[in-house]
C-alpha cells in the first residue's frame, strides 16, 4: 500500500495555526479595550453641547485613560517578564541539579578509577600423597589498583572438612565460619599489581580414614578469610575469599561461595 505524502497538508495546518495566533499575545485585549474607550470618549466629546466643558472633559478623561492603560500595559509586561524569570530560574535549578549529579558521578568514577583493589589468589599448594600427607596453601595478596592499600590485614582460617565453610541458604543468604584464628599484618601493599605472599599452617590428616576419605572425594582442604585494608580516600575496604583443594581440584580452586568484594 502506497502512503501519500502529507507534508503539504501538515504545512498548511501549521500555517493556519500561526495565522490564527493573536499577534500581541496577552496585550491583545488591552489594545482592544483601549481603542474602544478612546472611540467612546471621542464620541462623547463630539456631541457634548458645551465647547469649554467638552474640551475639559476630553482632556481630563483622556489623561486618565492613558495613565490607566499605561499602568495595565506595564503590569502585563511585568507579568510576562516574571513568567520568563521563573522559567529561567526553573531551568537554572535543573541545570544546577544536573551539574551536581555530574560532579557526584565524576567523583565516584574518579574514586573507582584510583582506589586500591586487593584480591587474594592461590599462588601454590602442596601435593598430597601417601608420603606427604599435609596441606599448605600459599596465598598471593595482590593490589591491582592505582593507589596503595594501607593498614592491610589478612584474617583467615584453614582446615579439613566435608563441606565448604560457606553455603547459601534457601532464602539467598550466605552463612559461613568465622574468618579464623590466623592474622597476618602486611601494612602497605603498593599499587600496580604489587603483592605479598602468606602461607597457611600445615594441616595433616588425623587418621588413615581421613586420608581415604580425601582420596574418595568426601573430604577437602579449605582456606577462607578476608582481607581488610584502607584506601587513600580513608574508606575501609574488605575482600572475602574461600579456596578449596581436593581430589577434583588438586591445585586449588575458588569455592562457589565466600568470594566477595566490599
Amino acid at each position: 500500500m502506497v502512503e501519500s505524502n502529507q507534508t503539504p497538508n501538515n504545512t498548511d495546518q501549521a500555517n493556519d495555526g500561526q495565522n490564527n495566533a493573536r499577534p500581541y499575545g496577552e496585550m491583545y485585549w488591552v489594545y482592544i479595550i483601549g481603542t474602544w474607550s478612546f472611540v467612546g470618549l471621542l464620541l462623547i466629546a463630539i456631541f457634548w453641547p458645551n465647547m469649554t466643558e467638552r474640551l475639559k472633559f476630553f482632556i481630563g478623561t483622556l489623561w486618565v485613560l492613558v495613565t490607566a492603560f499605561a499602568v495595565i500595559a506595564q503590569a502585563v509586561i511585568y507579568r510576562k517578564q516574571w513568567a520568563i524569570m521563573e522559567n529561567s530560574l526553573s531551568r537554572s535549578d535543573t541545570a544546577i541539579e544536573l551539574t551536581k549529579q555530574s560532579i557526584s558521578s565524576n567523583e565516584k568514577n574518579s574514586i573507582y578509577a584510583q582506589r586500591a583493589y586487593v584480591t587474594a589468589k592461590i599462588r601454590s599448594v602442596t601435593s598430597v600423597t601417601k608420603r606427604l600427607d599435609t596441606f599448605l596453601m600459599r596465598l598471593r595478596i595482590e593490589n591491582s589498583g592505582n593507589t596503595p592499600a594501607n593498614e592491610l590485614v589478612v584474617i583467615y582460617g584453614c582446615g579439613l572438612g566435608e563441606n565448604p565453610p560457606w553455603e547459601k541458604t534457601p532464602d539467598g543468604l550466605l552463612i559461613g565460619n568465622n574468618p579464623g584464628p590466623y592474622v597476618t599484618r602486611l601494612g602497605v601493599v603498593a599499587p600496580k599489581d604489587s603483592y605479598q605472599v602468606i602461607e597457611t599452617p600445615r594441616i595433616g590428616f588425623d587418621s588413615i580414614e581421613d586420608f581415604r576419605a580425601f582420596e574418595d572425594g568426601k573430604l577437602a582442604f579449605y582456606c577462607w578469610g578476608k582481607v581488610v585494608y584502607e584506601d587513600i580516600f580513608n574508606e575501609k575496604r574488605q575482600t572475602e575469599f574461600c579456596f578449596v583443594q581436593s581430589v577434583t581440584y588438586p591445585n586449588g580452586y575458588p569455592c562457589e561461595y565466600g568470594n566477595y568484594v566490599m
